[in-house]
């Protein structure tokens, strides 16, 4: 007969070494009916992602254009 290795129910202090990742990961898989973001951040994750996509592009024409009217 082989011995098994001990699992974690197996070890006296499983429980207090797996307590607080226990305890997260329950926070995590709850749920308390707040689906969805507030208005606020989903405008504030728009604006920034805009910034984000068209900010060096405008930046670019706009150093274009400045070249452009600095060798007439």
């Amino acid at each position: 007969m082989t011995a098994q290795p001990p699992g974690p129910d197996r070890l006296p202090d499983a429980e207090s070494k797996d307590a607080p990742l226990t305890a997260g990961l329950k926070r995590l898989a709850r749920d308390d009916g707040k689906a969805g973001w507030h208005l606020g951040a989903r405008l504030r994750n728009s604006f920034l992602t805009g910034l984000l996509l068209v900010g060096p592009g405008a930046m670019t024409l706009y150093h274009l254009w400045q070249r452009h009217q600095w060798q007439k």
